[in-house]
């Protein structure tokens, strides 16, 4: 072993002697190591919630949606679907109508989006029966002719259950109520299904119905959809295939990837990340600030050794090699023990659930999480990087010692 390794090893680890800076030594790793695993693991359970929001929100919302750039319908005459399908790595293609509607049941009311589906649907046939929790969605996936499906929150927004009976109010029909001086007519629908998706936006302002029911409420001219949901087998490839649609669609329509749909969210979402990194990386930096302490004062405590190193035949670059050995020894150890206590943790939380979530009050029966391998490698860097400058001044000071001086006070 090289003699600046024996040496920065030996201040690390004394053998005889275990006195006060040896403690801060300690500590100073302790925190290294309590900080990189805390850190593994709040972003680990930070992804698992982004992932499941995610799934959850790609599931419903399409990956990509084509609305007009001007007014509120496309022309189906006017797009090429067989075209759109021969781009690859799309799953669905549904056209899509919705409107602004107002509910009434029993002096209640809420305004919400109501989406009209064709039975086939993707998200009739495969996404909204994942969030049932009352009511039917029908036999062989078929719609039944003036029956809703709400969320939970809309649900009890409103004070019904599955089978009974809600008024729609469009916003033509109350504006032509308003300048007739009449009493609005209403649509009346059954409440087919309720369903719970634990995204309070979606619970409370969506609600679906058939496409027939929804053209018969609106008076929707033929052919004339509100906008095209594409679901593709990748939802992360939506920014590549955008680019591919926007090469063959017509400049009147635009569209957005399911990033744009929710840039709200997704952007909070990376924030929450980037600050929950923030906050508990302190941890890590407070234990770097012990770790500046204990090498300022192991400088202090060892300056006869330093300058015995010196006379010996020890030159500048080499008493300051040992010192920056020193405090990178201690970062590597520290950080490796860290990111092995965190990922432990991740791998033990996904296959042993020990912090588990009331299955009947949400869609998960544990904390989600997921080991994202930049997350880790990211915190490594961190974290050596910050304990290696924390070496750099006292070692700077260690070169400084007078030989002459040190020896004569020996």
């Amino acid at each position: 072993m090289k003699v600046d390794n024996l040496i920065s090893l030996r201040y690390i680890f004394p053998k005889h002697s275990f006195n006060f800076i040896s403690y801060i030594t300690f500590l100073s790793i302790l925190g290294i190591i309590i900080g990189n695993a805390s850190l593994v693991a709040v972003q680990s359970i930070f992804n698992g919630f982004q992932e499941l929001t995610l799934k959850q929100i790609v599931g419903i919302d399409p990956h990509i949606r084509l609305i007009p750039q001007k007014g509120n319908f496309i022309n189906l005459n006017d797009i090429d679907i067989e075209k759109i399908k021969d781009i690859g790595e799309i799953n669905f293609i549904n056209p899509t109508l919705q409107s602004k509607v107002v509910a009434v049941h029993n002096s209640k009311m809420q305004v919400f989006n109501l989406i009209g589906l064709e039975p086939n649907s993707h998200l009739f046939k495969d996404e909204l029966p994942r969030y049932l929790i009352s009511g039917s969605f029908g036999i062989f996936n078929k719609l039944s002719e003036q029956t809703i499906f709400i969320g939970s929150a809309l649900a009890e927004r409103l004070q019904v259950a599955v089978g009974e009976s809600i008024e729609l109010f469009t916003p033509n029909s109350i504006e032509g109520s308003l300048l007739a001086f009449s009493q609005p007519r209403g649509y009346t629908v059954s409440v087919g299904a309720i369903i719970n998706t634990n995204i309070k936006d979606y619970d409370l302002t969506l609600a679906f119905i058939s496409s027939s029911d929804l053209k018969h409420l609106l008076s929707i001219p033929a052919n004339s959809v509100n906008s095209i949901d594409i679901f593709l087998k990748d939802f992360q490839k939506a920014d590549e295939i955008k680019a591919k649609l926007s090469n063959i669609l017509l400049q009147d329509v635009k569209i957005q990837t399911w990033k744009e749909l929710n840039s709200q969210l997704y952007s909070i979402m990376k924030f929450e990340k980037l600050v929950s990194f923030a906050i508990v990386g302190i941890i890590i930096i407070i234990a770097v600030f012990n770790l500046f302490a204990s090498l300022s004062m192991t400088i202090t405590e060892k300056q006869q050794d330093i300058a015995t190193l010196k006379a010996i035949g020890a030159n500048d670059k080499l008493i300051k090699k040992i010192f920056l050995k020193v405090g990178l020894f201690i970062g590597v150890i520290s950080t490796i023990l860290g990111l092995l206590l965190g990922i432990g943790f991740v791998y033990a939380q996904s296959n042993y659930k020990w912090f588990k979530i009331d299955i009947n009050r949400y869609i998960i029966d544990a904390i989600p999480v997921s080991l994202n391998i930049w997350d880790v490698l990211i915190v490594a860097f961190f974290s050596i990087l910050l304990c290696f400058l924390a070496t750099i001044y006292p070692a700077h000071q260690a070169m400084k010692i007078n030989i002459a001086e040190e020896l004569r006070n020996d």
